[in-house]
């Protein structure tokens, strides 16, 4: 009777400790000539960016799978004896993603290479949800205030905000939080590398600096059981992995608050006001 009270107590304990899976995968067939499924061909998944491989092994079905992958650039190949060797580049994978690419094997001596490197676009037949995808250059290149790239959310259709663009100071969780889908149904899931980053009253725990993400990715239905547990807003956050290049980035940000718009509200407040004092006859 304790047994179970224990396990049932490391079961209620554990469960909110679940993690949201933003990492991407890869996956297809290597066919011959004739579309034939090739058997223990040898799949070679490379993650450009950081140099790193995974070796794969087609199984009797032709089928090969390349599970938690991070996001990035990649270039896949795949050889058998009596086969070319067939290389796909250009593949991008993006976080939360899953990409399916078959790639065929010609007749030919496996020291022959055969490279594509343009196709039509990729499918991701497993998503199911809807959102957008905001990469690093599109968020270094769009304004973001306080370097909060989280905010820019309340841009996506079907999201819902209070509309007033206030002035939000670092780290400013209440307004970095304030936008939710249509209706506003449940409470939003905040992501960063899959861990879970929800804070208290519905809001994020952590905004993370713009020049830190790689991307990040908001689905505005989140019923995907790899993405957690509300159904309101899921939006995932992938930081930076490195790479094997020297780089880096300078950001700047310069205030200057009598140059803000009027917020909408007020702005209706002095016409009313105005409009008010006109009937009164003042």
């Amino acid at each position: 009777m304790h047994l179970r009270l224990i396990l049932t107590s490391l079961c209620v304990w554990l469960f909110p400790l679940a993690a949201q899976e933003t990492r991407s995968a890869i996956d297809g067939h290597v066919y011959d000539q004739l579309a034939a499924v090739v058997d223990g061909a040898k799949v070679l998944v490379t993650n450009l960016d950081t140099n790193t491989t995974v070796s794969l092994t087609t199984n009797h079905s032709g089928y090969y799978e390349a599970p938690l992958m991070l996001p990035g650039n990649y270039r896949i190949s795949a050889a058998a004896d009596g086969f070319k060797i067939a290389v796909r580049a250009g593949v991008v994978l993006s976080i939360g993603g899953r990409l399916s690419i078959d790639l065929k094997l010609d007749m030919g001596s496996v020291s022959e290479t055969v490279t594509v490197t343009a196709e039509s676009s990729l499918l991701d037949p497993a998503s199911i949800e809807e959102g957008s995808l905001i990469d690093n250059k599109t968020l270094m290149e769009l304004p973001v205030m306080g370097n909060n790239p989280t905010l820019l959310a309340k841009l996506l259709p079907g999201m819902q905000t209070d509309g007033v663009n206030n002035y939000l100071g670092l780290h400013s969780i209440a307004g970095g939080s304030a936008y939710n889908n249509a209706g506003g149904v449940g409470g939003n899931e905040w992501s960063i590398d899959g861990v879970p980053n929800n804070g208290g009253s519905r809001q994020a725990a952590y905004l993370p600096y713009s020049d830190a993400v790689a991307e990040f990715r908001i689905d505005t239905m989140g019923f995907d059981v790899t993405q957690g547990r509300g159904t309101g807003a899921s939006v995932m956050a992938m930081t930076k992995a490195g790479s094997n290049r020297w780089h880096g980035t300078v950001t700047e940000q310069h205030w200057q608050q009598r140059v803000n718009a009027t917020p909408y509200f007020s702005r209706q407040l002095y016409f009313k006001k105005i409009a008010d004092a006109r009937a009164a006859g003042k």
